[in-house]
């Protein structure tokens, strides 16, 4: 769980983990969810995931592997930091690389994939450079130390990123653009989804809009696409019954020419709960087990 000081840290301004998701450039937090967080309307995930908690206890094996690899000292910095001209900009660095201008930041992956080059350069994911970046300035240091486990490769590699003040600057601007114009202002980012305009507004059934020329013509593509996607989900439909039909027991159909299958019909066995059973022969579990999921339901209705 998140301490009390940890939470007035990340309501306070934006931590190198935030700097991605304040770009849009985050896989996992979108610019409007970071800024429900931040303005305290939505709770940040306070239990630590698995992997968090592994990445946690082999810090300190990754970064004493790596600082032998480079024949470097390092220290442990615990304390937040705050970028001098723009407060706002929090870190709190891995480790401290001694007797020179640079800082460690320690990562564990899965494996090596397409998103990472090769060791010794700076070629890590975007998500992750965005938070070195982020660093960089705030501690105003030279260059920073990625050193990485591969969990399923079995290796650390270190990689190494050194500073860029032009993208430094247009990282400043950027983050200051989102912390004054959004969390400051109260100006939520433009919603990137469906989800996001149902987590952002919640509804009244009372409130009537009207359509603008240019909705009224979304409206009419949305129920042409609705038509011609029917029209196609009925012709597969009555595709996969006559193929279906003409294989009768048969359960892979090749074609005339060739050794590769052009589709297989076997059977499968899936797993499910009978609701009506376990609320007949279990009533009381079956009530406990209900929650309740408020959500809106988008509804597109033919003109009368």
């Amino acid at each position: 769980m998140l301490t009390e000081q940890q939470r007035i840290d990340r309501h306070s301004g934006l931590g190198g983990s935030d700097a991605a998701s304040a770009l849009g450039l985050s896989p996992w937090t979108s610019p409007l969810e970071l800024y429900l967080q931040k303005r305290g309307e939505l709770e940040e995930e306070g239990e630590t995931t698995s992997w968090q908690r592994w990445g946690h206890l082999l810090e300190d094996l990754i970064a004493e592997e790596a600082a032998e690899q480079l024949g470097v000292k390092v220290a442990r910095r615990n304390s937040t930091l705050a970028h001098k001209a723009h407060p706002f900009m929090r870190a709190n660095i891995d480790r401290r690389v001694l007797k020179e201008r640079a800082l460690m930041e320690c990562k564990s992956s899965g494996f090596r994939d397409e998103s990472w080059g090769e060791p010794g350069t700076d070629e890590i994911p975007v998500y992750y450079a965005t938070q070195v970046h982020h660093y960089l300035e705030v501690t105003d240091l030279e260059r920073c130390y990625v050193p990485v486990l591969f969990l399923l490769n079995r290796t650390i590699d270190v990689y190494i990123v050194e500073r860029d003040r032009e993208l430094g600057a247009r990282l400043i601007a950027a983050e200051a653009k989102f912390w004054n114009e959004h969390v400051i202002a109260g100006v939520p980012p433009e919603p990137r989804s469906i989800a996001e305009v149902r987590q952002l507004w919640g509804g009244r059934s009372e409130l009537e809009v009207i359509a603008t020329d240019e909705v009224d013509d979304w409206h009419q593509e949305l129920e042409e696409v609705k038509a011609s996607i029917k029209v196609g989900e009925e012709r597969k439909d009555k595709l996969v019954f006559e193929i279906g039909k003409f294989m009768q027991e048969a359960s892979i159909l090749m074609p005339a020419a060739g050794d590769k299958p052009l589709a297989t019909h076997k059977p499968s066995v899936s797993r499910g709960i009978d609701q009506t059973k376990l609320k007949t022969d279990y009533p009381d579990v079956y009530s406990n087990c209900l929650t309740e999921r408020k959500t809106r339901r988008f509804l597109s209705k033919k003109r009368g």
